[in-house]
């Protein structure tokens, strides 16, 4: 009786604000999990529909109402579009492509859609569910910054969960490896004419002023605590102009906690529609893997993801160059179809080798690939990625976080082929952490005759991948995961004394009315003000 007397003195209502993708959803839903476990409330501050079906899903052991709440911050017009076409409900509040300026073209959509959609819509909605639901804790993906100009407005703790590998996985410079590509990126940021003006209705609004103050795409405050779903190994030194943005201490803020996972009958979120229900696998045929292995031949899975070929296949970002698309350097078409081409004359026939290709949903539509599938190749749509580890001998994969770590829990060794965005860099990780090898442009790079041989040098030298495998084991182990992560926040809670000043000048007439019917109207007049800027 004790022991409940005290877990419910605890109790706290946490703010819990995620990205849609499965890949930035699952790490937050072991967290929640994990935080409700120990007692307290989870209220699920959503900006978009997408994902509520799969979190209830999800957390089928626990109460919806008691346990854990959701906040519905989107519009009508949100929910529309996002039935209508995934694809292009960042575009809805933004200039047409066809007319954005010479800066804002090199911005990727999600980063100018959560500027304008945070700074300036639904930010008053945000304060407000906080003040409502009492929360005591915000925890957001800190490309998101709803939650920090909340938790700055409110003085409420506020904790960042990184879920790329490492804190140097800055969004915003995906593809960029040079001090000189980031300055320069920065630089187009603060310079794209919708960017602009959010900065400015974020100052008119709160006083805040966000160049001064954020790195964008990593909306961390100085005392805030900041997650990372890696590990040290993982992560790079942080480069020198986020230091500048952010203050040299910010890293004072970071603490690896590694992966933060559900098995699927815990509630991991696996392949989703764009309706947010899960997709049916058919039965995966493991009797012909296993026969495949009874006749001696190396089983070798390839996967890249189910973005690049689903939602990203005829993705036309790619025309306005590697910015926009977060370094991507084709359309999904063009990078699936020409890799697989590769693959099939690489290894088709040869009975040494068999191979499960995980194609995405697009896959039957090409027939000159559908058609002449090689007798030693299984293609399905999906696959259960995480049992199919177990049986397989290498993978050639996406490099996606989700990916990398479970290659690394099954001791499989990696061909590494990144698409965009944190890919790039998880791919260099692979090779410098020994778990395989990587192409930086696995299109332009690659032929069949060196995906062979790569192919061919994972298999003959596995004993020291999976030496380095099973090490990386032993550092992912000791990271703590959602256990270690909730006890952090805790502590952090406990120990929370505000967030202090803001760096530069803060009107503090709007912040006396901000959450007030007066903060209301102004808010509604800076966001006419911006659409007609």
């Amino acid at each position: 009786m004790a022991n409940e007397i005290e877990k419910s003195a605890k109790r706290m209502n946490v703010g819990l604000c995620v990205l849609d993708p499965a890949g930035h959803l699952n790490p937050m839903l072991a967290l929640s999990s994990q935080l409700m476990q120990r007692g307290h409330r989870v209220f699920f501050l959503l900006t978009t529909p997408m994902n509520i079906e799969n979190i209830r899903i999800s957390k089928k052991e626990f109460e919806e109402g008691k346990d854990y709440h959701f906040e519905k911050l989107w519009s009508e017009d949100d929910l529309r579009r996002l039935r209508e076409d995934p694809t292009t409900f960042y575009q809805a509040v933004l200039p047409p492509k066809s007319s954005q300026d010479e800066h804002e073209i090199r911005v990727p959509e999600l980063l100018l859609h959560s500027m304008v959609k945070s700074c300036v819509e639904q930010a008053p909605k945000f304060i407000e569910a906080v003040k409502r639901c009492e929360i005591d804790v915000l925890i957001s993906d800190p490309i998101l910054l709803n939650a920090t100009i909340a938790a700055a407005q409110t003085d409420v703790p506020v904790v960042g969960v990184v879920t790329f590998p490492g804190f140097s996985s800055v969004p915003l410079w995906c593809g960029k490896d040079t001090e000189e590509e980031r300055r320069d990126a920065l630089e187009s940021f603060k310079r794209a004419g919708v960017i602009a003006n959010a900065a400015r209705s974020l100052k008119q609004m709160y006083g805040i002023d966000f160049f001064e103050n954020f790195l964008p795409s990593l909306h961390m405050l100085p005392k805030s605590l900041n997650l990372c779903t890696g590990i040290p190994e993982f992560d790079e030194e942080l480069p020198a102009v986020a230091k500048e943005v952010m203050g040299s201490g910010i890293e004072e803020t970071f603490l690896h906690v590694g992966p933060m996972v559900l098995s699927e009958e815990e509630g991991h979120i696996a392949v989703w529609s764009k309706e947010g229900k899960r997709e049916q696998e058919s039965d995966f045929p493991f009797d012909r893997v296993q026969k495949f292995k009874e006749e001696g031949r190396k089983v070798v899975y390839i996967s890249f993801g189910s973005m690049v070929a689903g939602w990203l296949w005829d993705w036309e970002d790619v025309q306005y160059g590697r910015g926009k698309p977060f370094g991507a350097r084709q359309s999904g078409k063009v990078f699936c179809t020409d890799l697989w081409q590769k693959f099939f004359e690489a290894f088709g026939g040869d009975d040494r080798i068999a191979v499960v290709l995980s194609s995405g949903p697009k896959f039957q539509d090409e027939k000159e690939f559908a058609d002449h599938v090689p007798d030693n190749f299984i293609v399905r749509p999906n696959v259960p990625q995480v049992e199919l580890l177990d049986h397989v001998d290498a993978f050639v994969t996406h490099a996606g976080a989700n990916s990398m770590f479970e290659s690394i829990a099954a001791s499989v060794p990696m061909l590494a082929t990144p698409y965009f965005a944190d890919q790039f860099g998880n791919a260099k990780m692979i090779s410098r952490e020994g778990v395989g090898l990587h192409y930086d442009d696995p299109v332009a790079e690659s032929s069949a005759e060196d995906l062979k041989e790569k192919v061919w040098s994972l298999l003959e030298n596995k004993v020291e991948f999976v030496a380095n495998c099973e090490r990386l084991q032993r550092s992912i182990k000791t990271a703590g995961g959602a256990k270690r992560a909730s006890e952090a926040i805790e502590a952090y809670v406990a120990d929370f004394k505000g967030h202090g000043e803001l760096k530069g000048p803060r009107q503090k007439e709007v912040l006396e009315r901000c959450g007030s019917a007066a903060s209301q109207s102004d808010a509604g007049s800076s966001l006419r003000s911006f659409e007609l800027i």
